[in-house]
């Protein structure tokens, strides 16, 4: 099986296994569920265990056909081809994060109906997950030869553009520069 093929496995997999967890836990719960926490940690927000359990899961399926179609869409400057690895790490720690706020929030909604909820500081888990997302994001960014993540990196100046005709040079002054 090719690295592709496995990525998309996993991610799959994940999808798959949020899926079977919100099966799992839906007859437990009670018909209200918390579905928002304050900067507190406390439940400021309830909502159906109908859609709730099974909200974040259709996010994550839907994120996971967006990533699938995305290279298709790309425009042609921008192809995906060419920085696969990048992509597919991009893919996996997107739906990665999906699970981890999920089983998060199906943990804290666990301790909530349980009573054993107190003391449980929802704000850690959440900020410190989302920012081992972007910490590992942040690892793609050395590894981009063909600037896949940031894209072209033109002056805004037209001035300064190559090939424009006018681009600046070390012996004329800038618009900053001070007058002798």
């Amino acid at each position: 099986m090719t690295k592709p093929n496995v990525c998309w496995l996993i991610a799959v997999a994940l999808v798959a296994a949020s899926w079977a967890a919100g099966v799992f836990l839906y007859p437990t719960l009670p018909a209200r569920i918390p579905i928002h926490w304050n900067i507190r940690g406390q439940v400021d927000g309830y909502g159906s265990k109908d859609w709730a359990v099974f909200l974040m899961p259709a996010m994550m399926l839907g994120f996971l056909g967006l990533f699938k179609i995305l290279p298709w869409l790309s425009p042609k400057n921008f192809e995906v081809d060419s920085n696969k690895s990048i992509y597919l790490f991009v893919v996996l720690t997107t739906i990665g994060l999906f699970v981890y706020l999920y089983a998060v929030t199906m943990y804290a909604t666990w301790a909530h109906v349980a009573g054993k909820d107190k003391g449980l500081d929802m704000g850690r888990f959440l900020v410190g997950g989302i920012f081992l997302f972007l910490a590992l994001l942040g690892q793609c960014d050395g590894q981009d030869p063909a600037e896949f993540l940031h894209g072209d990196q033109a002056p805004l100046d037209p001035r300064q553009r190559p090939g424009s005709g006018t681009t600046r040079t070390g012996s004329q002054p800038g618009p900053w520069s001070r007058a002798a």
